[in-house]
């Protein structure tokens, strides 16, 4: 009976024990490997410079649309961004509420139309869509000329499947106020 015992206390340590010591001899070269996958480290290493990248993107366009469905306006702003990393972003999705900066009053929602591949190197352009609450077009007209500036909050990036949030506003400036023609 003791020997079996001793067998499966052996069996239980190789089966614990086993999956790590594969992966550390796996990864005996690099062993933060083990704990960080390569993607990971490649990603963290290019965001070094992701600064510099963020100080490329510029506000280029504003249209407005009305949703009749909704009976909201809704908006499209278009920037532009020069990614100065060394590795293509993919960013799969972007969300954010909209808050009136004057008076942090929430006055809509922000998404990425679709996912945009921004390479090394190079201009791409992401379309945002965003609409106003029906309140928020109220507290527009009442309390703003034509133009308003805005906090991006509760802002969410995906960026290659790595989900970033920031607790910091992304204030966008002279937004116009715009007309949907009707």
């Amino acid at each position: 009976m003791d020997k079996i015992s001793v067998i499966l206390a052996v069996i239980n340590i190789l089966v614990a024990v086993g999956p790590v010591v594969g992966m550390v001899a796996v990864h005996v070269n690099n062993p933060v490997e083990v704990i960080i996958p390569p993607e990971v480290q490649e990603l963290t290493e290019a965001l070094g410079s992701f600064g510099d990248t963020l100080q490329t993107v510029e506000l280029i366009n504003v249209t407005y649309n009305r949703d009749v469905t909704y009976n909201r306006d809704t908006f499209t702003l278009t920037f532009s961004i020069i990614n100065k990393l060394n590795i293509d972003l993919e960013v799969n999705n972007l969300e954010a509420d909209i808050v009136c900066v004057g008076h942090d009053y929430r006055l809509g929602r922000a998404y990425l139309s679709s996912p945009v591949n921004v390479e090394s190197g190079r201009r791409s352009y992401l379309t945002v869509k965003s609409y106003w609450t029906a309140d928020a077009e109220q507290h527009i007209r009442s309390q703003h000329g034509g133009t308003v500036d805005v906090n991006l909050v509760n802002f969410t990036v995906d960026i290659k499947g790595m989900v970033v949030q920031t607790g910091q506003p992304i204030t966008l400036t002279n937004i116009p106020v715009g007309s949907h023609g009707g």
